[in-house]
């Protein structure tokens, strides 16, 4: 944690700094690094800086993160960033290593709002893709939603959540 505090470009992150991130990356800062990191921390409000370092610096929306082998697609906790994602063509079927999608990795990661998760699948993304296990999102919906310990406040919206998010792929289609 002690690294991240020293991190200039999480300082520019956390106090939604545009200027102080583009003068980070001006100075040789990884534009892909950067970016991920923005993406990544959208639930933060760091939408401008992801929208500045797209439009500016031609950020791509795609990168491919070398520790952690995925796309900012896969984070996306917003409306507002899964548009911008879009708008700059961020593939929204990509799949990683594992072979898991954005819609997959919504699940089985952490869980994210259903309207993120509906509007994901409005924008194109396949929902019958499966996993190199043949898993598809539905799949691991259902099987999350077996696992939620329904005894806690947590896990009572989480039950409520997978049931949601259920219906939403069974009334799109999904096998």
């Amino acid at each position: 944690m002690k690294k991240l505090r020293n991190d200039p470009v999480v300082h520019a992150l956390l106090n939604d700094n545009t200027a102080k991130m583009r003068e980070l990356v001006q100075n040789g800062e990884d534009i892909g690094s950067a970016f991920f990191r923005a993406a990544f921390h959208d639930d933060i409000g760091n939408i401008e800086i992801a929208e500045m370092l797209l439009r500016e610096f031609k950020a791509n929306p795609n990168f491919i993160h070398p520790l952690y082998n995925d796309i900012p697609i896969m984070h996306v906790k917003s409306i507002a960033m899964l548009n911008l994602l879009l708008y700059y063509e961020a593939e929204i079927n990509s799949q990683i290593i594992k072979g898991e999608t954005a819609l997959i990795q919504m699940i089985t990661a952490w869980p994210r709002p259903e309207i993120v998760f509906y509007t994901m699948i409005k924008a194109g993304a396949d929902i019958n893709i499966k996993d190199k296990e043949g898993k598809s999102a539905l799949d691991y919906a259902i099987e999350k939603r077996s696992y939620v310990n329904t005894s806690t406040d947590e896990g009572k919206y989480l039950e409520i959540l997978y049931k949601d998010i259920i219906t939403i792929l069974i009334k799109a289609g999904a096998k």
